[in-house]
């Protein structure tokens, strides 16, 4: 698994690339890291007024391209937080055979899909008092189009 993840490396004085960000609340660079497992494979500094995503995708296919030139059956998973959630990455994602976990805002159609999981959960935990991990799968993915890098 692949686990991409951005946050916050806040500055001290006034660096080239910082920015204020709002959702940081102070002057940072927005660092972008790839993890797998506890090894880190990627740590890319970015301006602090980056998009959560830049950089991902073509992070992504240099690293599937190498990893893939060694172990050309290797089972691999991109996983991102809702940030990450671009319907190009996710049609290149399939086309390249690379498998996804990414977080999504919550809406109406989501919460209709997940309603019968979220009353297991309830329901377990009303009865068990601890969290049991309940798991789902539904069939939401990018509508179709075009997805041209790598």
């Amino acid at each position: 698994m692949l686990d991409f993840d951005g946050t916050d490396n806040p500055v001290h004085g006034k660096q080239v690339g910082s920015f204020f960000h709002k959702y940081y609340d102070g002057y940072c660079f927005l660092p972008l890291y790839v993890f797998c497992g506890d090894q880190l494979l990627v740590s890319y500094l970015r301006p602090g007024n980056s998009d959560g995503a830049k950089h991902a995708w073509p992070i992504l296919a240099l690293l599937v391209r190498r990893l893939r030139q060694v172990w050309p059956d290797v089972r691999i998973i991109f996983r991102g937080d809702g940030g990450f959630c671009r319907p190009q990455l996710m049609r290149w994602c399939e086309r390249k055979q690379v498998e996804y976990v990414i977080g999504l805002a919550k809406n109406a159609v989501l919460r209709r899909k997940a309603d019968h999981l979220i009353t297991a959960a309830a329901t377990a935990w009303a009865t068990s008092g601890e969290n049991n991990g309940t798991l789902g799968k539904c069939g939401m993915g990018p509508k179709p189009g075009p997805a041209t890098a790598g």
